[in-house]
């Protein structure tokens, strides 16, 4: 039984998909008009219907929503899922636009994909946890047989005892001649990699790793060539991979395979679609409902503690390296100010520079909300890596490695360095370090998820006060 649940898990899948979907029309039609609709009859519902199930039918052929999912994650299966629905729900609006479909209940609609997406949701948790309760068990393994004991396959085997949940179990190991053992069950070490063959006919090997240097390249090719010979999956770690990003994926130029070394999440033209949705969003909202009464306050704390002009615009690399003008409001004595951008000095603790109104501002990160205009003017994101001073740029892109990576993504009100406490004056270059590590794993990690984690941090810091912020 867990056999067959488990090695038929991709059509499983798709027929319980289309089950819930079937259920969630039925459920969402008699919470909207308090009866089950009436299928059989030819009402515009029945066709509608019918539009619905072939359209799931047509985006799994269009998509790869159905696909081998031994190594992924609870987390990445959901928002696989997620990411499918709202490609579903585009199409099915646009469909209601061209089509006129004037009879389709929004509310009818709306419920129906709630209960598609949390029914989704909840069975693909189920069914993961499921699997992963089956492997422990010992049942659906694979065996794995690892060509290489040098650093790459380390990490593999590293891989494969901290996630038992991806099902494989390391049978055994082949070395390269003269080769340094870095794994930890060296005692698996049965031979080398011309033994391979051999091993193959012995042993029930259901894939080979071939964890080799690409210097020994002929190796490689034989190891491929005998593995097809036998029948079993082989599959390539290169010796090189330590050397790139976390997000590196294989690639295509023109037929020819290559391997990106950046390829983080936000170069997908959905999530940036997510992004760019939420960032418009928040900021008109702000620019409506907070703004008008945050520049009446200020301007009138002004005319007390510090006159001049409300806000204050300042050149700042943007995306690419881009310039733009970074708004803020003043939070310095207008005859202090720095008007000559070749003077730049960042703020210190104790500034004299800093009004007493400016001093609030920066402590509760106020002064930073006109930028919601860059971020609606699409120069700037609600969270990224903060915008630095050109000037600033300019003192450590040649002393810090990968500080211009940060440029790959918009620059933000808040981020994950600022949250984390890296935020304000950079008077050392181990805090610099520290801000552009933060905001490259920021880059390569970024979720939706985690711009909501870091917007609810950022206003607790608002509240609480910011130690670093002055």
């Amino acid at each position: 039984m867990n056999r067959y649940l488990i090695s038929n898990s991709l059509r499983i899948r798709f027929f319980v998909d289309i089950l819930f979907l079937v259920l969630s029309f039925t459920a969402a039609h008699y919470v909207r008009y308090g009866q089950f609709p009436t299928l059989i009859e030819r009402d515009p519902y029945s066709l509608f219907f019918l539009f619905l199930v072939f359209l799931w039918f047509t985006l799994t052929f269009i998509f790869p929503v159905y696909h081998e999912q031994r190594v992924l994650s609870i987390s990445n299966s959901v928002t696989e899922f997620v990411k499918y629905v709202a490609i579903y729900v585009s199409l099915i609006s646009l469909s209601i636009v061209i089509a006129r479909w004037t009879f389709v209940s929004r509310k009818t609609l709306i419920f129906f994909i709630f209960f598609f997406l949390l029914s989704g949701i909840i069975f693909r948790v189920i069914y993961k946890l499921y699997v992963y309760y089956v492997r422990s068990k010992g049942d659906n393994i694979k065996n794995l047989l690892i060509l290489g004991v040098g650093a790459v396959a380390s990490v593999i085997e590293k891989r494969v005892i901290t996630r038992p949940e991806m099902g494989y179990k390391i049978t055994g190991y082949l070395k390269e001649d003269g080769e340094e053992p870095l794994v930890r069950k060296y005692h698996k070490i049965e031979g080398n990699v011309s033994d391979l063959e051999m091993v193959l006919k012995s042993r029930s090997i259901d894939e080979v790793a071939i964890a080799i240097s690409g210097q020994n390249r002929q190796m490689i090719l034989e190891a491929i060539s005998t593995c097809d010979k036998m029948g079993v999956r082989s599959w390539i770690v290169p010796d090189f991979f330590a050397m790139t990003s976390k997000g590196a994926v294989l690639d295509s130029f023109d037929g020819i395979p290559i391997l990106k070394v950046r390829a983080e999440p936000l170069q997908s033209l959905f999530n940036r679609f997510i992004k760019r949705s939420f960032d418009i969003s928040i900021s008109i909202f702000t620019l409506i409902t907070i703004m008008p009464f945050l520049m009446a306050g200020i301007w009138i704390s002004n005319l007390v503690y510090s006159r001049g002009p409300l806000f204050f615009r300042q050149p700042r690399n943007g995306m690419n390296g881009n310039v733009f003008l970074c708004y803020k409001f003043r939070s310095m004595h207008i005859n202090l100010s720095d008007k000559n951008t070749n003077d730049f000095k960042q703020a210190t603790k104790n500034d004299p520079r800093i009004s007493k109104i400016g001093a609030f501002l920066r402590k509760t990160n106020l002064d930073e909300f006109p930028q919601v205009i860059n971020v609606l003017l699409g120069q700037m994101s609600i969270v990224g890596p903060r915008p630095h001073p050109i000037e600033l740029n300019n003192q450590w892109v040649e002393e810090i490695s990968k500080y211009t990576v940060r440029h790959f993504v918009k620059p933000g009100l808040t981020g994950w360095a600022q949250v984390n406490g890296y935020r304000g004056e950079t008077e050392t270059k181990r805090k610099m370090v520290k801000r552009i590590q933060y905001d490259i794993w920021y880059i390569e990690n970024w979720t939706f998820g985690l711009d909501l984690k870091i917007i609810v941090l950022t206003a607790y810091r608002m509240v609480r006060g910011d130690k670093t912020a002055y």
